[in-house]
């Protein structure tokens, strides 16, 4: 991919998420099952339009993700959300 001018967001639907012991499952439909190592910033409180100064007050926390992503999935359209939400140990 060319590097992009903008942060790419994506969503990931709370289905897909799991347990940190679980499997994880391939779907029928791909082979392309991949990972990406994410450092994840747990948000405690209810927030919106909080300021670069203000940001640090709304962090429950960190740790660390496991970002499983169906490749072949993720790049048919233009949304990630496609290769990165199928649903948790459903093959």
């Amino acid at each position: 991919m060319e590097l992009p001018t903008e942060q790419l967001w994506f969503a990931k639907a709370a289905t897909a998420i799991n347990g940190p012991f679980d499997t994880i499952d391939l779907p029928k439909v791909s082979t392309a099952l991949d990972y990406e190592a994410e450092l994840v910033i747990v948000i405690g409180k209810r927030c919106r339009h909080v300021s670069r100064a203000d940001a640090a007050s709304v962090i429950f926390g960190f740790c660390a993700g496991n970002d499983v992503t169906v490749r072949d999935w993720q790049f048919k359209t233009s949304q990630f959300i496609l290769g990165k939400s199928f649903d948790n140990n459903v093959g």
